[in-house]
């Protein structure tokens, strides 16, 4: 859970309570350690443990809170936040494949087509990414192109909407008005 032995769910942040846990009663089990009192230590090194443990808990708060503020810059906007969970998590898909959306929102074309392509990089199946190369290509008019991503999304993914979505607008603008309400009808 803590990526010592990773996992592909980089934005999920809520399994970080479990070993969040297992972190402060460690923390705990330390300043007990050091504040507590015991007869077998002079009474000088007793009045120096609180003192220590102290420095300690403000040291560990003073990080935490650093980081944080660090983190909550990350998530300004969404093209800031996947960009930097690319830039912690090059190996991704998702973190690549959402950058791709927003580029491809933003009508940023070439790097869309960058993301997608690093998206089939790590995932040559991801049937998404395959769909966004197509609808790159339809924005673009190139309907044959589009198509041909259409179908390979659907011969991976037979009842996907996008890829039908897809393939319904590729034929209407290559006037297969037959063939597109069909393929629209199977998409709703």
């Amino acid at each position: 859970i803590s990526h010592i032995v990773p996992i592909q769910e980089i934005a999920a942040e809520h399994y970080l309570y479990v070993p969040l846990f297992g972190f402060c009663v460690m923390v705990g089990l330390l300043l007990d350690a050091l504040c507590g009192v015991s007869a077998e230590h002079p009474r000088s090194m007793v009045a120096v443990r609180p003192v220590v443990g102290m420095v300690l808990v403000v040291a560990l708060l003073s990080g935490a809170i650093a980081r944080t503020v660090i983190r909550n810059r990350d998530w300004l906007n969404e093209e800031r936040f996947w960009s930097a969970t690319i830039q912690t998590a090059p190996r991704s898909a998702r973190a690549h494949y959402n950058l791709a959306g927003i580029y491809k929102q933003q009508k940023r074309t070439e790097d869309a087509a960058r993301e997608f392509t690093a998206t089939l990089a790590l995932v040559p199946k991801h049937v998404g990414a395959i769909v966004g190369f197509g609808e790159l290509a339809f924005e673009a008019g190139r309907y044959g192109q589009a198509l041909y991503y259409g179908l390979q999304a659907q011969r991976m993914s037979p009842r996907n909407p996008r890829a039908l979505y897809l393939l319904a607008w590729g034929r209407l603008a290559l006037k297969e008005v037959t063939e597109a309400e069909t393929l629209f009808q199977q998409a709703r």
